[in-house]
């Protein structure tokens, strides 16, 4: 019963959400930002946000992936980051 009134209540919450213009990734669109604290698996390894797996994505370089990996701040991650030469082919 409380699973049903938990559902119903979140479909009408998310049915609401879905007629608001997004007006930019803060609030309830915070968790669409890519520097966003969430756990992404890429390649065997846990990145500790998005952001951190796609700037790992643009090498192939252990060291360079294992530096942004470990980066305890964005600020630092960025800093490693700026260093990459990207790999051919990467967009």
């Amino acid at each position: 019963m409380l699973e049903a009134e938990i559902e119903r209540d979140a479909m009408a919450m998310f049915k609401k959400k879905q007629q608001e213009k997004i007006e930019g990734l803060t609030g309830y669109f915070e968790f669409m930002r890519l520097d966003f604290p969430a756990q992404v698996y890429f390649e065997g390894e846990m990145y500790s946000t998005a952001a951190h797996a796609y700037n790992a994505a643009r090498t192939q370089d252990p060291l360079s992936r294992r530096r942004i990996q470990k980066a305890p701040t964005l600020q630092e991650m960025y800093n490693v980051a700026r260093t990459i030469v990207d790999d051919d082919g990467w967009i």
